[in-house]
């Protein structure tokens, strides 16, 4: 079993991901990890949900809730500042 890695906050990452959850114009992959993020912020009150709790709220598996974590404690930077790159298609 692993155990949830914790997520604090600063005001200004969570300004910016609650600007990319509840504004339009966001790519829906950078909607998703701001959710995930904010739910799981321990500097909330309240405290964060565990990975299981996130994933159930957002219909999605403690594995996509651990590799958003994971991601954001890698680059130190909310995914909607540093979406992953893509690479194009051959047409």
């Amino acid at each position: 079993m692993t155990t949830d890695q914790e997520i604090t906050l600063d005001p200004g990452e969570r300004g910016e991901l609650e600007d990319a959850a509840n504004l339009g114009g966001h790519a829906a992959r950078s909607v998703l990890p701001a959710l995930a993020l904010l739910a799981g912020d321990n500097g909330r009150e309240g405290g964060g949900g565990t990975d299981a709790q996130i994933s159930r709220e957002l219909d999605v598996t403690e594995r996509i809730v651990r590799s958003i974590k994971k991601r954001f404690l890698a680059k130190g930077a909310p995914p909607s500042a540093s979406p992953k790159s893509r690479t194009a298609r051959a047409a």
